[in-house]
């Protein structure tokens, strides 16, 4: 395969996306020798990023520090980079979606790095004793999955994280019934069970490893 060929598309043309220079990915310490590819409105990606963390600062009263969103880099996009063929009108709902399971994951995995101080936030975390990714991803589940109508702790933040979510769904399912919901089913049935319950095994080639990880992003 060639350098600048990009998996798992070898066969399809690009239409969406734009190689990253060989000089950008060098400077960003870049292991392999696969030419990334990156979204050609990457700033749609960060809009999404940046309205994912507005709506959830906004519904749990918390501010963010000074950090960026965590799917931003200086060398595009994490969804750009990873789903660099997706429709450019749809790269902001779905950064959407997956900015906000890392902002799930990171404020009540450590809320006071992420976040500026919040009692409600604060008292979630030691209540509910949340420290255990099995614990989390329970309630992202609840939130992800619309037909379970049963919280996994009855507490208001789930009820919040599920609020959110319907929304960027229901955004979803407006752009594109079918997509949508191939999408909604595949966070909670594919993305949520490949990281809780199957541990990563050794796997004889590259290409076999790289099928694996590209059902998470590497997550």
């Amino acid at each position: 395969m060639e350098a600048n060929e990009a998996i798992p598309f070898p066969e399809v043309p690009f239409v969406s996306s734009r190689p990253v220079s060989l000089e950008a990915m060098r400077k960003a310490g870049c292991f392999t020798t696969f030419r990334a590819r990156l979204n050609v409105r990457d700033d749609l990606a960060n809009i999404g990023s940046k309205r994912t963390v507005n709506d959830f600062e906004k519904a749990y009263g918390v501010q963010r520090h000074d950090y960026p969103p965590c799917t931003d880099s200086p060398g595009g996009n994490m969804n750009s980079l990873s789903y660099p063929e997706v429709l450019p009108e749809r790269l902001e709902l779905t950064t959407y979606t997956t900015e906000l399971g890392f902002l799930h994951d990171g404020i009540f995995k450590n809320p006071f790095t992420c976040f500026a101080s919040s009692n409600q936030v604060q008292d979630y975390t030691e209540a509910e004793n949340i420290t255990s990714s099995e614990g989390m991803h329970k309630r992202l589940n609840y939130a992800m999955n619309l037909t379970n109508t049963e919280s996994p702790d009855c507490s208001t933040n789930s009820f919040l994280m599920r609020k959110i979510f319907s929304a960027i769904a229901l955004e979803c399912l407006e752009v594109d019934l079918q997509p949508g919901l191939n999408l909604l089913k595949s966070y909670s049935e594919q993305w949520l069970k490949v990281v809780d319950e199957f541990a990563i095994p050794r796997f004889p080639t590259f290409d076999e490893y790289l099928e694996h990880r590209l059902k998470d992003s590497g997550t």
